[in-house]
């Protein structure tokens, strides 16, 4: 997991410019990215294939054909060795600059003499970047060369130098890492800042039994100085890399980026009409890493540096990824987002569980739904406790239904440290209680462990969003629709449940999706008041009594009306209620002052445009019949 990211393979062959990063934030009817997988759906993870680098405004430096042979070098020379002082090279090779020998000329010399890196011959560890090229210097009209160098030997190993020479000074002197295979090369040059100045992307690589590393940084001239200017220990950078360590974002590093297999693109994304660079890679090409998730990382300039502006993780169809999916955006703060992954662990049948190398596919998928109940249960902690009669129903007895248990029993407002520290506790004394999610998918999935299974959602900067004021819904000029605003507008709940269209209808022994349970008393289809309601599936709701519901209560405590939107009346119509809520497969909720909605909409999301009315918000059925359920949008 955290390792190296790189680049590796043969000779790439060119690729379209990605278009751009998808946002993190769900859309209708697909709450997770839809980018294609990366890794073997249909068959075992296998080798990644070549990497390549896409150029749209920017300038990818040619890999050089073989230098030819150098013209008489100028009298006096001293003799080239990997290991001769940086002053001699320097001075010899100014010399040849000055004497006016041509690059080619001296880069063949050097490679004969062992000091320049042999990128034809390790097309493998270069994939594009080259050992030396001609690059713009800032706009002087000279150009600067820039030159990857091996330097000897030392107790760590080799020692590799990338130098940019000018005519008479050496303008920069970068020393790779230690664990590079090479030294680090020029891979591009374009203007990253918007300041008409170049700016060079370089790369150092080394490759593995069945997988390719790189490195990768920036340097720029913008301000006047040539410098590093990647910066992953701030911002997005730094958020991703504590949410996951599968990111390889390591902010220790501060100013260079890793990278496995990666396809390269530098191109105007975020248009604002300066070149980003967008990395997609993380793919391992080992069966050991188990079915595992690829990214999108997008880096633009931000003033004087690069950051991070996007990052996104395929999406593949499998269970246990939404499962990660949900614990990233969790961690980010993201909690819309990780709710809707949550409820796709927990009722997407299209979901994949053939992930498990060989495990019990059954036992993977019950477990990655008792995770993701946990889960749900502290982001909907606020009051109510649905999720925990989910697990107690679904899974009785097992060890996560259990710590759920008790963390909901020592779980304080504001506070879920001693809630969370109890849970774990009682994880740790258990035998496998995460099943194959300790770290049996693979080592290129994240590993549970009941140590640290629960963290507090609020120490993540996680809160509440707030909701709407009251009397944001204008009159839509339907009666009906606009006493029901009315209603909520004066705090009416007695007026509000005259208008509720309340049925007779037959109940049922049988338990399912939306079903009205006849009491223990009542035989089937004895008909009983009901109230169609606006869940997951469109349920149906009893009214055990003879006069209609008052709302009174509720709408005195409710947070108010969002807005509203509506087809036909013979269609379907809706009143969305603003509690600052996400959407989830509820019929009632209750947030962290106590204050409970009136009826909640649930998993099978409506029309793009109620979504938008209704972000976080619920839905009330109308005064009239529905016609059809609302999942039939």
């Amino acid at each position: 997991m955290v390792g190296l990211l790189a680049a590796c393979g043969s000779q790439p062959e060119t690729a379209e410019p990605i278009a751009g990063i998808p946002t993190l934030a769900p859309t209708a009817g697909q709450p997770t990215p839809t980018l294609v997988p990366t890794t073997g759906v249909d068959d075992q993870p296998t080798a990644p294939p070549p990497p390549t680098i896409t150029a749209s405004a920017a300038t990818v430096v040619p890999t050089p054909t073989a230098p030819a042979p150098p013209t008489e070098a100028p009298a006096g020379t001293a003799d080239l060795a990997p290991a001769m002082p940086a002053q001699a090279l320097l001075s010899w090779i100014l010399a040849q600059r000055a004497a006016g020998r041509s690059l080619d000329d001296v880069a063949a010399e050097l490679l004969a003499a062992g000091i320049l890196y042999d990128a034809a011959a390790n097309q493998l560890y270069a994939n594009g970047a080259v050992a030396y090229a001609a690059v713009d210097s800032a706009g002087s009209g000279v150009p600067f060369w820039a030159l990857g160098l091996y330097r000897g030997e030392s107790g760590n190993g080799r020692l590799y130098e990338f130098w940019l020479v000018g005519t008479d000074h050496l303008e920069l002197s970068f020393a790779g890492t230690d664990f590079g295979e090479m030294p680090p090369l020029l891979l591009a040059s374009a203007d990253l800042s918007g300041d008409g100045l170049p700016d060079y992307l370089l790369q150092q690589s080394n490759c593995g039994a069945h997988t390719c590393f790189g490195t990768y940084w920036v340097y720029s001239h913008h301000g006047g100085v040539l410098r590093s200017r990647l910066n992953v220990s701030e911002g997005l950078a730094a958020a991703v890399a504590a949410a996951d360590p599968r990111a390889n974002i390591m902010p220790e590093w501060s100013d260079r980026l890793n990278m496995s297999s990666p396809t390269i693109t530098i191109a105007d994304v975020t248009g604002d009409g300066v070149a980003d660079i967008q990395f997609r890679g993380g793919i391992i090409g080992s069966v050991g890493a188990g079915f595992h998730q690829g990214f999108d990382q997008l880096w633009s300039w931000s003033g004087t540096q690069m950051l991070m502006a996007d990052f996104q993780w395929d999406y593949t169809g499998f269970r246990h990824h939404e499962l990660y999916d949900g614990d990233f955006a969790a961690r980010l703060g993201e909690r819309d987002i990780a709710m809707s992954h949550y409820l796709r662990v927990m009722f997407d049948e299209t979901l994949r569980d053939d992930y498990t190398l060989g495990g019990d596919e059954v036992a993977a998928r019950a477990m990655a739904r008792q995770i993701a109940g946990f889960r749900l249960l502290q982001l909907t902690e606020m009051g109510q406790d649905q999720w925990l009669d989910y697990l107690q129903a679904e899974y009785p007895d097992q060890p996560v239904t259990n710590a759920a248990r008790i963390y909901w029993g020592n779980w304080m407002p504001g506070d879920e440290s001693a809630a969370c520290a109890a849970a774990n506790e009682y994880l740790e004394t258990q035998s496998e209680p995460l099943g194959q999610f300790a770290g049996q998918l693979g080592y290129g999935n994240p590993a549970l462990a009941p140590a640290d299974f629960c963290w507090p959602i609020s120490s993540l900067g996680m809160e509440a969003q707030q909701p709407a004021v009251w009397g944001e819904a204008v009159p839509t000029g339907d009666d009906l629709l606009d006493a029901v605003i009315a209603a909520m507008l004066a705090h009416d709940g007695e007026a509000l449940g005259q208008l509720l269209h309340i049925v007779d209808r037959p109940c049922t022994h049988e338990p399912g999706p939306g079903g009205l349970i006849c009491a223990d008393d009542e035989a089937e289809g004895t008909l009983v008041p009901s109230l169609v309601v606006a869940h997951c599936e469109g349920a149906v709701i009893r009214i055990d009594s003879d006069a209609l519901p008052d709302f009174s209560e509720d709408i005195a405590a409710s947070q108010g009306l969002f807005g509203i939107g509506y087809d036909e009346r013979t269609e379907s119509q809706v009143l969305v209620f603003g509690t600052g809520n996400p959407i989830g497969d509820m019929t009632l909720f209750v947030d962290e002052s106590g204050v409970h909605t009136i009826i909640w909409f649930g998993c099978a999301s409506p029309a793009t445009r109620l979504l938008q009315y209704a972000a976080n918000g619920v839905l009330l059925a109308p005064p009239e019949p529905l016609g059809r359920t609302l999942r039939g949008w």
